[in-house]
């Protein structure tokens, strides 16, 4: 599992977002496909990442503003552009799991773009995937006794889920990703890992 290509994981030509289109029709693309990222393309290159988080921060008015600074026309005037985030971390083409897994422990991202040449956007994984992967692994794998070693990746995995389902982000309603916890929880056996 530790060198297997990210492409087994990821979501092939994911949708993605023009900087230009406004904030609005980026929350409907959201909510039509179900999903809390979006790449931001521009010329066909990814430029930055679009989260459910970013489009809260933008969607529910701060207390302190004045209510014409967050108006519904504004929202859907708004561009993308001036909310994504432009610090983007990514996968090549040739990244495998353990890679993606190490970037997810540290808890910043959830979403990895995969990109090909020319910075071209060809799949997208999240600790989504993963989480479902490792779920599938250990449905399949033998048992470990009390006291036995773990494979580093699977360690990994879990600190970052664990990191991330515990980051304050309660917010977001990620459904998914903690019913994947859950299951990937029960499989161990009891005692051999405090989640």
């Amino acid at each position: 599992m530790r060198d297997q290509s990210i492409m087994a994981v990821m979501t092939r030509t994911p949708v993605a977002v023009s900087p230009s289109a406004s904030i609005i029709e980026a929350h409907q693309l959201m909510r039509r496909l179900g999903c809390h990222h979006l790449p931001v393309v521009e010329d066909g290159a990814l430029i930055g990442m679009l989260s459910s988080h970013d489009l809260l921060k933008a969607l529910v008015p701060d207390p302190d503003s004045q209510p014409a600074t967050h108006s519904a026309a504004l929202l859907h005037e708004r561009p993308v552009s001036t909310i994504m985030s432009r610090r983007v971390t990514s996968l090549p083409e040739d990244g495998t799991l353990a890679e993606a897994a190490r970037v997810f422990a540290d808890g910043e991202f959830h979403a990895l773009p995969v990109l090909g040449p020319a910075r071209r956007v060809i799949g997208i994984v999240t600790t989504t995937d993963l989480l479902e992967l490792l779920v599938a692994e250990l449905a399949t794998a033998p048992r470990a006794g009390p006291g036995a070693g773990r494979d580093k990746l699977l360690e990994e995995l879990y600190e970052a889920v664990r990191h991330y389902l515990g980051s304050g982000r309660g917010d977001l309603e990620h459904g998914r990703l903690q019913l994947a916890f859950d299951a990937a929880r029960e499989c161990l056996d009891p005692g051999t890992r405090e989640l």
